[in-house]
């Protein structure tokens, strides 16, 4: 089974996958920087140099995710760990052309990429239920997204395309798999050696998704395993809780492989690096919380979980901490934040999955 690390470098904010009234983190993050960062002017004069070949050969699929607001953050990535990086993203219009290329293609990044052996797609995202409903309907629509798809990535001499389509409406399910057959032909064909992935829900509330069909026509699924707590919950809880009550990670991974055949080759595990901090109404996980959550990214949590204490909340199988807030009008508040699931445990999750 292939398992994915996103790195701190996208900040992944989501809800208790308890209903979906809500933008997914991938869409929050996207319209917020859309409204509050001013992309610098970028050099992409140069030439793109295609990948060189892996001296290495990992034993896991090592996906990343690079998004336009994180400038030169690229300089940082230990290349070395990464098998594939997609970035985010290039914005569909429902009419199959292609919006804010944000940056796309970033010379300089892909060269560093591909100087590693590590392949480059490119992130395509609509979140948008009537916008989906209107360009995977429509044939010319879909052809016009994968022509214009296939153009950018060639011109960033790039290795293929990663579909972020949240909100997803469940009368496209046929036209979705319509979509992808053709995509993926196009681009095994235009770029040989190219993949296609798919980012896919932690559930599939509406039956929207044909897991199966998926994942034998692309060439992975990525699983976006956390969203089960996010901001506006109405009680503390880990974002990607290993185990315990309702949905959970071991039942997310469980329902693609069966819904799959085990096609455990084809599927792609998204960890979060990142967690909440709730004013809440007691110490203890579960509490109810009393306001809006703030995101806090591993590198913020990790040093404030050493000061306060780090905790286990084994029904999760998650780390934890709390601290009292100040006083506020006569009034303490108290915050708990819980963090990232831990990773050496999502790992173990991962590498026996072929047993489950």
């Amino acid at each position: 089974m292939k398992v994915t690390l996103i790195t701190i470098t996208l900040l992944i904010l989501s809800e208790m996958i308890f209903c979906q009234d809500h933008p997914g983190i991938h869409q929050s993050q996207l319209e917020y920087y859309n409204q509050n960062y001013i992309l610098p002017e970028l050099d992409n004069s140069g030439t793109i140099r295609p990948k060189v070949a892996q001296d290495r050969v990992p034993s896991r699929e090592v996906f990343g995710y690079h998004p336009y607001w994180m400038g030169t953050s690229w300089q940082n990535y230990n290349f070395d760990l990464i098998s594939t990086l997609a970035y985010f993203s290039a914005e569909a219009n429902t009419d199959g052309s292609l919006g804010n290329l944000h940056g796309w293609p970033t010379t300089s990044l892909i060269n560093e990429a591909h100087a590693r052996g590590t392949d480059v797609v490119l992130c395509v995202t609509l979140f948008s239920n009537s916008g989906l409903e209107t360009l995977l309907s429509n044939a010319t629509y879909r052809q016009n997204l994968i022509n214009n798809l296939l153009a950018q990535v060639q011109a960033g001499n790039a290795n293929g395309v990663n579909v972020d389509f949240e909100s997803f409406p469940a009368s496209q399910k046929e036209n979705m798999i319509t979509f992808i057959t053709d995509l993926t032909e196009t681009f095994h064909s235009e770029i040989p050696g190219s993949q296609v992935t798919l980012a896919m829900p932690a559930v599939d509330w509406n039956d929207a998704w044909d897991y199966n069909a998926l994942a034998t026509i692309s060439d992975g699924l990525f699983i976006m395993g956390y969203g089960y707590h996010w901001s506006g919950s109405s009680t503390t809880g880990p974002v990607s809780p290993l185990t315990g009550p309702g949905y959970t990670l071991t039942w997310t991974v469980l329902d693609y492989l069966e819904k799959t055949n085990y096609q455990a080759d084809k599927l792609i595990l998204g960890i979060p690096y990142f967690g909440f901090e709730w004013p809440a109404a007691s110490y203890v996980p579960g509490a109810a919380t009393t306001g809006t959550g703030d995101s806090k990214t591993y590198s913020e949590m990790e040093p404030l979980a050493l000061s306060y204490g780090k905790q286990w909340h084994e029904s999760s199988q998650t780390p934890w901490y709390y601290f009292e807030d100040v006083e506020i009008g006569g009034n303490r508040s108290t915050s708990i934040i819980i963090s990232e699931p831990s990773n050496f445990e999502s790992m173990l999750l991962v590498s026996d999955a072929d047993k489950l």
